[in-house]
């Protein structure tokens, strides 16, 4: 089960690529003038294990859980700064490395770590810290090394927002505020976590946005949390009510009409085993309004495992179509599950402005990470 956190994090107004000074009211970067947490955006804190891409991040502690797994968390990052608690970044499936001590080694001989060290004397020798003892200092820092960094997360799951997103708390959790002591951490539900993602402008929404989201929730998780809004949504009557549960579910109304308008086969297979066909949403369920929700044009009838690709945004369709294929999946893989392959039948007018969000969502999956 994905263990979804909520951190405090220093508050760094030099966009986290190194420490910049800035005075806190308690906690470790009150005592010593900085935080772990302020190089969480810097150069040299990737590396390659098992080839793939990683990138070493670091927080206070977030407790223990019998759901703390390899990769399992997806960690949202917060600072308190004037009267407003600000989205700094996010990372997903995240290990934490607190108890993994032999590999948090191996991680941290990959890293210039002990080079950081220079950047909080430059700040001690310009009088921006508040401990002026520079034996007291590196005798600190030495202390700190065996236990840094504190996370790893797949590159292309981290998102840093070079403008930190301004978070209400109330909306989010209906409270006053988050917790700003550096050793505590919130534990969100799934809802709590789609607000928050969904809190980041469009425009600041990279790749790692796209792929955050979906790490956020399984299906059976997502699942559950977008029934659980239903059953709360007071704007809606028992009718329309029904007709939601049962297209989140696949079921119902909406379930006919994607079946009456593809004939009861998949749109690209041609496949009639009715029990291994899903009814898709081409715009996603969280990004859906109602109406949209339970609308048959948002829709296409899909076997299972070209539901899961397209699902995934793995796939999608141009208006004439075709099928368009992520890069990622490879030739062997292409092979296996048959495509690409086009869609049987014409795609109707009303369907292509689904399709084109659907292809927008397609396109920023596929598109790399910028080199920083």
């Amino acid at each position: 089960m994905t263990r979804l956190i909520m951190k405090p994090v220093h508050w760094n107004p030099e966009g986290y690529r190194g420490p910049a000074g800035h005075r806190a009211s308690d906690g470790y970067p009150a005592k010593w003038g900085f935080g772990h947490e302020e190089w969480n955006n810097a150069d040299g804190m990737e590396f390659v294990r098992d080839g793939v891409q990683y990138r070493a991040f670091h927080t206070e502690p977030a407790g223990r859980s019998a759901d703390d797994e390899e990769g399992n968390a997806v960690v949202f990052m917060y600072a308190s700064h004037g009267r407003e608690q600000k989205l700094v970044g996010v990372a997903a499936r995240a290990t934490d490395l607190t108890d993994r001590d032999a590999e948090r080694a191996r991680v941290r001989r990959k890293l210039p770590i002990k080079s950081h060290f220079n950047d909080v004397l430059r700040l001690l020798q310009a009088g921006r810290l508040p401990v002026r003892n520079e034996a007291r200092l590196t005798k600190r820092w030495k202390g700190d090394e065996p236990y840094l960094p504190r996370w790893i997360c797949p590159s292309d799951c981290f998102l840093w927002l070079d403008n930190p997103v301004v978070l209400n708390p109330m909306e989010i959790r209906k409270t006053g505020k988050f917790f700003t002591m550096f050793s505590g951490y919130t534990a969100l539900k799934y809802n709590e976590a789609y607000l928050i993602m969904d809190a980041i402008p469009k425009k600041l929404r990279k790749p790692a946005w796209y792929r955050i989201r979906e790490a956020i929730g399984g299906s059976l998780a997502g699942l559950l949390a977008d029934l659980d809004a239903i059953k709360k949504d007071r704007t809606v009557d028992k009718t329309t009510r029904k007709q939601l549960i049962d297209a989140r579910c696949g079921q119902g109304r909406f379930r006919r009409d994607v079946m009456k308008r593809w004939g009861a086969a998949c749109a690209v297979t041609g496949c009639t085993v009715v029990d291994a066909l899903r009814a898709s949403h081409i715009l996603s369920w969280r990004d859906s309004s109602n109406r949209q929700r339970l609308d048959p044009n948002n829709g296409l009838l899909l076997v299972a495992s070209i539901d899961a690709l397209f699902d995934k945004a793995l796939i999608s369709f141009g208006n004439d179509g075709t099928m368009l294929v992520a890069p990622s999946l490879s030739r062997s893989d292409r092979k296996i599950l048959a495509i690409p392959r086009s869609l049987r039948k014409p795609i109707a007018r009303q369907q292509r402005t689904y399709l084109a969000s659907h292809r927008n969502r397609f396109a920023h999956k596929s598109e790399p990470e910028p080199k920083p």
